[in-house]
């Protein structure tokens, strides 16, 4: 071997690695998930009934360390079981940017969604990367989850008012 290496000329036959003190944010792999900073909503009272219908609206506060922001969504889900998810994308970012900044996503509420309070039950985000945060009301924590990453509009209530539930009262349409 050492023969080998004099006949052709090589020298340096090692080497060190060092992975040297950790890297400043924003350099080296990104290997965090974003981090939820708050989420609100547009109207905790929603009527599917008035004119126009109704429309869920949440702003998600954010940060990530390098690549960005990618996507998101949440969900709420009835005491029935009803469910109404909103989805946010990268490039709907409303202020900031991907790295820090808020999205906001809305979606129209069914006319015949349930009335009564909607929960928060899933949350998710992504980076660019593919690193990801989630939690869903169905795991341990979720309070404790809630808390750390300022989220307090956790329910709506849809209230149809003075008009009766879809599908129930008075039929006062009459045959043409």
């Amino acid at each position: 071997w050492s023969e080998f290496l004099a006949a052709n000329n090589i020298s340096n036959t090692s080497f060190v690695v060092d992975y040297g003190d950790n890297p400043d944010p924003g350099t080296g792999a990104d290997v965090l998930s974003p981090i939820i900073e708050g989420l609100s909503l547009a109207s905790t009272t929603l009527n599917p009934a008035q004119a126009g219908g109704a429309f869920v609206s949440a702003t998600i506060d954010f940060s990530d360390d390098l690549s960005g922001f990618d996507y998101g969504w949440i969900n709420f889900e009835s005491e029935s079981g009803q469910s109404i998810d909103l989805s946010f994308r990268g490039d709907q970012i409303s202020s900031g940017n991907k790295l820090d900044g808020s999205i906001t996503a809305s979606q129209q509420l069914d006319e015949f969604a349930d009335d009564g309070v909607w929960q928060l039950s899933d949350i998710e985000l992504q980076d660019e990367t593919g690193n990801r945060i989630y939690n869903s009301f169905y795991n341990s924590g979720w309070s404790e989850f809630l808390v750390a990453n300022n989220i307090s509009d956790t329910s709506f209530v849809v209230d149809y008012g003075d008009n009766p539930d879809p599908g129930t009262g008075a039929d006062i349409l009459s045959p043409i």
